[in-house]
């Protein structure tokens, strides 16, 4: 069960290779409140652990969705590495991230794991 605070927080990320082709195929972001939307995929950036390949070259909203505290991600599984990637988020103001207590934030990456405050 997610704890409910006052900020939105990544409390685990997993990438994962569910099929053992040595591509990574789904990312997993944990929340620590429920999420009202996955954002769009526009607002994401995920870059294989090469430090180059695009992993969201090609992809539509239809590739990310939300249930509960999680965030997921469906790879095309066709590039990369099984690597863990690194990631960034930052709304662009349709459809952002946000949780139950009406806490919407403003960008977050793998450097930080944290989130910005809230959009004013």
């Amino acid at each position: 069960m997610a704890v409910t605070t006052n900020t939105l927080i990544i409390t685990d990320f997993s990438a994962a290779d569910t099929d053992s082709d040595g591509r990574i195929n789904t990312l997993t972001f944990t929340f620590n409140n429920t999420v009202t939307s996955a954002g769009d995929i526009a607002d994401w950036q995920v870059t294989d652990a090469d430090g180059s390949t695009n992993l969201l070259s090609g992809l539509t909203n239809s590739s990310i969705s939300f249930s509960q505290n999680k965030i997921t991600v469906a790879l095309p599984d066709t590039a990369g590495s099984n690597g863990i990637p690194s990631y960034q988020y930052a709304p662009n103001g349709s459809n952002d991230i946000g949780d139950t207590n009406g806490f919407i934030p403003y960008q977050f990456s793998t450097a930080s794991d944290t989130l910005s405050p809230s959009k004013p």
